[in-house]
């Protein structure tokens, strides 16, 4: 099996810890495509009430 087959990590949390975030991927020199994309919670885990659909902003790229 290869060493370099292709991962995809997906991070849901609100824009302003995304957007923290970003910076730290930069320090640890990873490479590829991050795309930031808004996001429609329609259902949460039994850990956590859904008790109405969200719709985020879209997040606006690193400057």
């Amino acid at each position: 099996m290869a060493d370099d087959l292709p991962v995809a990590v997906v991070i849901v949390d609100t824009e302003e810890r995304v957007q923290a975030f970003l910076p730290r991927l930069e320090e640890m020199n990873i490479e590829g495509l991050i795309p930031l994309e808004p996001v429609r919670v329609v259902r949460a885990g039994s850990a956590h009430r859904a008790d109405r659909v969200t719709d985020s902003p879209p997040a606006q790229p690193p400057r």
